[in-house]
């Protein structure tokens, strides 16, 4: 990486492509005391340039721990904004989203972590980008690496919480999500479906929130057609779920 990316420190940039941890842990340490000191003295835009190193240059990358480093770095960003993170929520998570279809499976588990630590900082702010988050954990969970599929569960399970949190989500995009997957021969896109779906009908049984219960009420017609397809799944993991 030559060229300047002030105010980050040339040392920062290097240990943040680097292939040991406790350069990268260096490197998002500085990054997160540098993001403090601008959100403390309300420079935004200074914030905003930061993050767009790391999404464009980083991320779009050709070598691939560059991009891992790109994602240490957004993640890093959240961090270090802490709840302020929702004023730049967007431009944090989609390209964080982005690299779910990353080639490497390496970049694809780094960005299922770097997606888990900024949804434990932005928690309800992520429900604002549902159909995209759900999307990629999808892809995640029947990923084809073994390392990537468990870090992408972790994401579902945050995921899940913090609907259960907020029981103000419009879940329309979820059901639709699990109907363009009914059909798929990967067990664990199928075991995913299933779960989504029980946790439907447990949120329209137990919430009291109407906006929720609508929204599944309104939809139950697919989701019933998801427990039917799903219950005659002939895996032993997917009839154990059903």
């Amino acid at each position: 990486m030559d060229r300047d990316y002030a105010p980050l420190s040339s040392s920062c940039v290097k240990n943040l492509v680097d292939k040991l941890f406790d350069k990268r842990k260096l490197a998002s340490q500085e990054i997160e005391r540098v993001v403090k000191d601008y959100i403390s003295q309300d420079k935004l835009s200074d914030i905003s340039r930061i993050i767009g190193y790391f999404s464009q240059d980083f991320i779009q990358s050709a070598n691939p721990h560059t991009r891992k480093g790109g994602l240490f770095g957004l993640a890093s960003v959240a961090i270090g904004l802490n709840e302020d993170a929702r004023f730049f929520h967007g431009p944090i998570i989609l390209p964080i989203i982005r690299t779910f279809h990353d080639n490497d499976p390496r970049v694809r588990h780094y960005a299922c972590e770097a997606l888990f630590n900024v949804m434990k900082i932005t928690r309800k702010e992520t429900l604002n980008y549902l159909s995209d988050v759900l999307d990629a954990i999808s892809r995640g969970v029947s990923d084809s690496d073994s390392s990537v599929r468990p870090s992408a569960l972790q994401c579902d399970r945050l995921l899940k919480e913090i609907i259960m949190e907020t029981e103000v989500c419009d879940l329309t995009d979820i059901v639709l999500l699990l109907k363009e997957r009914i059909y798929t021969n990967n067990p664990y896109t199928r075991q995913f479906i299933v779960s989504w779906v029980s946790h439907l009908v447990y949120w329209v049984m137990n919430f009291s929130n109407t906006s929720m219960q609508v929204s599944v009420i309104i939809n139950w017609a697919s989701i019933q057609y998801c427990i039917y397809s799903t219950s005659i799944d002939r895996s032993s993991a997917g009839q154990k779920r059903c």
